[in-house]
């Protein structure tokens, strides 16, 4: 049997991409439309009126002075490494909570100065989403030069897949680093990523591609100094990424602020785990090889959700403030496509199975978190790349706002998964969107109440570099 299926295997690398075009006589009206709606989604979804709806099923958030509704019983805890996440973050939320609260004003009356609320957790997910992390890592760089709505120190990071690589640079707040993430994110083009293997050693590999030249990247940013930095914030804050275990199927958190300060490791060792679990995170199914930990088998955190889950948040915190920033690498949305025109084979259907099932799964996990803003006292808001990108639309379309700077493709017909043009348009575009007074967020929802900008950003704040 084994000898059957590596033959079906090697007849199938074979001809793979030796499919014929799909002939016209097959190509339907979405691929008719393509010469003039470009790759545009279309009817053009919109998230807030899937969260107006998801609002109206559920039970009508209690006014303020009502007691609170009894909280769901957490989940089970599915590893010890996660139960030990959710009892070190809300160890630290009640010890954020206890802290000294300042004295009011001399001017302010005791018997009058209010007490204030107790702070809320500030958290912070960046989502999955491959070479549009371009966009996270702009947005969170521009943010911090951001005087009139200063980007706050998080007390929780997490990150996804290409968010686990932002989420640890973020977390410590170096401008320095942050710049380099971004011209590194800016410059990135398939081979500084990954590497394709020849057609004899994917008979035995686990993957199509070899990732290495991303792990050379990840080993450079994970330097000594930031391990150290990282370790230094572990009794107050915590970094957390999020991969699937293969083997069980369950997603897993790793906390790297606890691995960063272990005293049993070396600090080579220390950084080994660390890149382990980011690159467990980016390792996406098929295209890059799964990683091994504790003798477990783990691939890319996006197979199952593309923000950090919200029963683990929830679970860890309820009955606390939470106040929750989603910065998606990504558009939230599927675009149309001929499938298979200059090609149908079998990488034509299985890729574009595998980016609608992405984008769906990517919009499902970033309502699921919004909704941890339902609660009384709690905030949940979330930006996205959207409103940057030119589909390459020859003909307005129904719905559709007005193209951005950023052209899917850099302009022209380039496929590779990473292309530098698009992605310095991204990091530029959404650095000018982290520096603006307001900032345009997608949407907000407050305490149960859903708002968005009334009036949508312009599709242009600042040339594209590059």
């Amino acid at each position: 049997m084994t000898g059957r299926r590596l033959a079906i295997v090697a007849m199938a690398l074979v001809l793979v991409g030796c499919g014929s075009p799909r002939p016209e006589s097959l190509q339907g009206e979405v691929c008719k439309s393509i010469a003039t709606a470009g790759h545009s989604p279309y009817p053009w979804p919109d998230i807030y009126q899937s969260v107006i709806e998801a609002q109206a099923q559920l039970a009508p958030v209690p006014p303020e002075g009502a007691p609170p509704v009894a909280a769901a019983p957490p989940p089970p805890a599915a590893t010890p490494r996660t139960a030990a996440f959710r009892s070190k973050v809300a160890a630290q939320a009640d010890a954020r909570q206890q802290a000294p609260v300042p004295a009011p004003p001399p001017t302010v009356a005791p018997r009058l100065a209010a007490p204030p609320p107790p702070p809320p957790t500030r958290i912070l997910s960046v989502s999955a989403g491959g070479a549009w992390g371009a966009f996270s890592a702009g947005f969170l760089e521009g943010w911090g030069e951001n005087s009139a709505e200063p980007r706050p120190k998080f007390d929780v990071v997490t990150g996804v897949s290409t968010g686990s690589m932002v989420a640890p640079v973020i977390f410590l707040g170096d401008a320095k680093r942050m710049a380099k993430l971004r011209e590194m994110y800016s410059n990135l083009g398939n081979k500084d990523v990954f590497t394709s293997r020849g057609t004899l050693s994917l008979l035995t590999a686990t993957s199509l591609y070899d990732n290495a030249p991303l792990r050379r990247k990840v080993e450079a940013i994970l330097d000594e100094e930031m391990v150290e930095a990282i370790a230094a914030e572990n009794a107050t804050r915590t970094l957390a990424v999020m991969a699937t275990n293969l083997d069980s199927g369950v997603p897993e958190v790793f906390d790297l602020t606890a691995i960063a300060a272990r005293q049993d490791m070396t600090m080579a060792q220390k950084r080994q785990r660390m890149v382990a679990a980011i690159m467990a995170s980016a390792a996406l199914p098929i295209g890059f090889p799964p990683e091994f930990i504790d003798n477990n088998l783990y691939v890319d955190g996006g197979v199952r959700l593309h923000v950090f889950f919200t029963r683990e948040l929830q679970a860890a915190l309820q009955g606390r403030r939470l106040d929750v920033t989603i910065v998606v690498s990504g558009d939230m949305k599927v675009g149309r496509d001929c499938t298979g025109k200059d090609g149908l084979d079998l990488l034509s259907i299985a890729g574009r199975t595998a980016s609608v099932a992405i984008d769906q799964l990517l919009r499902s996990s970033v309502e699921s978190l919004l909704t941890v803003g339902r609660q009384r006292g709690n905030v949940a808001r979330y930006i996205d790349a959207a409103s940057l990108i030119d589909y390459g639309a020859k003909v307005p379309q129904p719905g559709m706002p007005p193209p951005g700077p950023c052209r899917i493709g850099g302009g022209g017909d380039n496929d590779d998964m990473f292309d530098p043009v698009f992605q310095r348009c991204l990091a530029a575009q959404g650095a000018a969107m982290g520096r603006s007074d307001p900032i345009p967020w997608r949407l907000t929802i407050r305490g149960g109440r859903v708002t968005r900008p009334a009036v949508a950003p312009p599709a242009s704040v600042v040339p594209p570099s590059g």
